[in-house]
């Protein structure tokens, strides 16, 4: 919750050295790593809703950590098709898949309304995606 809670702190400097520590990438293969821990999938949610809903330029240095390092397009897709893989298999859901349904919207939806994003996501490698 901690370091949720330092996201939501306007100060470049914090988004600078949280951006540096590779924060969102540590989030992130937590977050794909404990497949059923839900207060994880949580915080990590609310820190990717934070960071889409407020960088409005694509200095942003959270942003493009979140985008470009941590690698998010590319590792929302991943567990999606590690979901679909145990699904054919007949095992159950993942516990993150809500989350990451949830991440991916709000992704969409910011491509719409943060032109910073939709840079980011635009300048992702489509062929990275698949």
């Amino acid at each position: 919750r901690l370091l949720t809670s330092l996201t939501q702190v306007i100060c470049p400097e914090y988004d600078r050295e949280l951006a540096r520590l590779n924060l969102a990438g540590v989030m992130l293969k937590l977050f794909m790593e404990y497949h059923w821990n839900t207060f994880l999938h949580t915080h990590m949610e609310q820190f990717i809703s934070f960071i889409l809903s407020s960088a409005s330029d694509a200095s942003s240095e959270l942003l493009c950590s979140l985008i470009v390092d941590a690698k998010l397009l590319q590792n929302l897709a991943k567990m999606g098709m590690e979901n679909e893989e145990d699904q054919l298999q007949k095992r159950r859901r993942r516990g993150y898949m809500g989350h990451v349904v949830n991440i991916t919207n709000g992704i969409l939806s910011g491509i719409d309304n943060n032109d910073a994003l939709k840079k980011l996501v635009d300048d992702t490698n489509a062929d990275e995606l698949d």
